[in-house]
Formats: C-alpha cells, sequence, structure tokens
C-alpha cells in the first residue's frame, strides 16, 4: 500500500507491482475462491480498482456488490476491468470471489486459475494482489461439480449455502504479465423488473412478459434441508413449465 503508480500506454503498466494469486498453485476445473483484503482512503477520495481473473469475479466492498463480469478476452491478450471503489473515509474490506472454468467453451479457452487486482487513487496503490491477501476455498457453491450444460453455455452451477473454511495466504502465481483495459462498459446492475408468477402443477413459473437479462434473486423458508431446481427459457413445453433438459 501506498506504492507509486505509472499508468502505461495502452494500460500495459497495470500490475506491474502486483501478483496472480490463488488458494492454491494447482487449481481443479470448476473451482471457487474468495479472497478479502482491507485498505484504507481519505475523505472525498475516489479509488479505482483494476481487476482481472480466470474465469469470472464479483467484488464486493464494505459486504455491497461494487462490480462483477471477467471480460473473456484472449490468451495472448488478457484484458482487466475497472470497479469504482465508493467505500467510506478510513478502512475498508475488499472481498473478491472468482470462479475458474478450467474447460474449453464457445466463450473461453482454458487456462490457469488467478485473480490479480489493485485499487489505485491519486497515483498511489491502496492495495494489491500478493501473497499477503487472505484467501479461502468458497464454500457457498459446490466445488468440481463440472456438470457441462452445452458448449456455449459451459458449467451450470450449484449454491448450497455452505460457509467457509480457514482463512489462508494466498499462493502467489507470479507476476501479473500484461494486461490490457477493456473496450466494453461494464455491466450494470438496474432496477427491478415486473414479473407475473403462477403456480404450475411442479412448481411456480416466473413470467418475465418480454425477452431480457439480469439476476434473479428469491428467499426460501423451510424447516429442513431441500433442493431448489431453477430454469430458463424463451418458450414453454405444453405442460406450462420451462424446458430444462438438453
Amino acid at each position: 500500500a501506498g506504492e507509486a503508480y505509472e499508468e502505461g500506454g495502452g494500460g500495459m503498466n497495470v500490475f506491474s507491482s502486483s501478483e496472480k494469486i490463488w488458494t492454491t498453485r494447482a487449481a481443479l476445473p470448476d473451482e471457487y475462491a474468495e479472497f478479502v483484503c482491507t485498505y484504507t482512503q481519505k475523505e472525498n477520495e475516489k479509488p479505482v480498482l483494476h481487476i482481472a481473473a480466470d474465469s469470472n469475479f464479483v467484488v464486493y466492498l464494505n459486504g455491497n456488490v461494487a462490480g462483477f463480469g471477467q471480460y473473456p478476452g484472449y490468451p495472448d491478450y488478457r484484458v482487466y476491468s475497472d470497479v469504482p471503489l465508493e467505500g467510506k473515509s478510513g478502512e475498508n474490506e475488499l472481498r473478491i470471489v472468482a470462479w475458474h472454468y478450467g474447460a474449453d467453451t464457445q466463450t473461453h479457452i482454458k487456462r490457469d486459475a488467478y485473480l490479480v487486482f489493485e485499487a489505485v487513487s491519486e497515483g498511489k496503490i491502496l492495495v494489491k494482489s500478493d501473497e499477503n491477501v487472505l484467501s479461502r476455498q468458497y464454500e457457498e457453491y459446490e466445488n468440481h461439480r463440472c456438470k457441462f450444460l452445452s458448449v456455449q453455455l459451459g458449467f451450470g452451477y450449484k449454491y448450497t449455502g455452505g460457509k467457509g473454511g480457514v482463512w489462508n495466504k494466498s499462493v502467489s502465481l507470479g507476476k501479473a504479465g500484461k494486461f490490457y483495459p477493456s473496450q466494453v462498459k461494464p455491466l450494470e446492475e438496474g432496477a427491478r423488473v415486473p414479473a407475473d408468477v403462477i403456480k404450475t402443477r411442479d412448481g411456480y413459473l416466473i413470467d418475465m412478459r418480454e425477452e431480457t437479462t439480469g439476476f434473479l434473486d428469491f428467499d426460501v423458508v423451510s424447516d429442513r434441508d431441500d433442493t431448489v431446481t431453477v430454469a430458463y427459457g424463451e418458450y414453454l413445453l405444453p405442460d406450462g413449465n420451462v424446458n430444462r433438459t438438453l
């Protein structure tokens, strides 16, 4: 923290003092990892987080979502994203969850797992990825499930709500190397959209009324462990359900 920062042409000097990190030296396919660190900012300061991961990430600042979504890039043209950090004066907690696919799909070429980042403000690095960042396997999703849906969609995922284990120092995977700024505007979480909830024979149909993209969240109350299966599609089967088999 507090190191001088130099913005290079095309962003190529970004991560010049950061290291690629993960929880282990050799990640397995379909693996989730969680990282946590803190940084201090002054009043009215507006830090920016440069971040990249294989294969995807979500950033939490003081418990709230601050940014998400890795641009795929190419093996010889790796891309980083900028996430504004609207923190508070004093100490702030930065938590990052990363998902490593570890498989070839239509939009992803198999590579080794890594996370690299640096929070920058007023020409100084406030915090960066290195072995001092604490990490652990992220247990809220099932790891190493490797349920391949299709070459377009890649792996599915299963949320279990499990609790994480002991925090340890991250494993350094070496210097980051060259990265380039994303030319695509990052995704933004907008307002909620209306939907119709219809009871069906096998569960509930949530009709969004039009084709859209976004995130689904809901609360489930149960007196025992159970499984909730969620499927989505653009047309209905004769029985009124979404086709969830390929």
